[in-house]
């Protein structure tokens, strides 16, 4: 069985976080321009809301997106500390043991 990853990434993916919208490809754009710096995991807080739909085949879509993540792009994060790109990366790096990981702040 071939897994492919189940959600489109386009140039209008968006997250909402409180009440404001972040467009994902301008916080990249954005944050290239950003010192990166060294985020220390047990120290943020990290909000969870289920990505998955709700069968079997999408959860393990999406274990295959986290193991594929790329562990050299910083995560980025809004001027409060929540998270607007690097979902992935966070999980597979707390899984596999990090104590920290990159950052940059918008």
């Amino acid at each position: 069985m071939i897994v492919e990853k189940p959600w489109a990434f386009d140039d209008d993916q968006t997250i909402t976080i409180g009440e404001r919208k972040y467009n994902v490809h301008a916080a990249i754009f954005m944050a290239e321009k950003l010192p990166v710096k060294n985020l220390a995991l047990e120290e943020m807080y990290i909000e969870y809301r289920a990505p998955c739909k709700d069968n079997f085949r999408d959860f393990i879509a999406h274990i295959k997106l986290v193991n594929d993540a790329d562990l050299s792009y910083p995560i980025i994060l809004n001027e409060n500390g929540a998270l607007i790109d690097g979902k992935h990366r966070l999980a597979k790096a707390i899984l596999e043991g990090r104590k920290r990981y990159l950052r940059s702040a918008l």
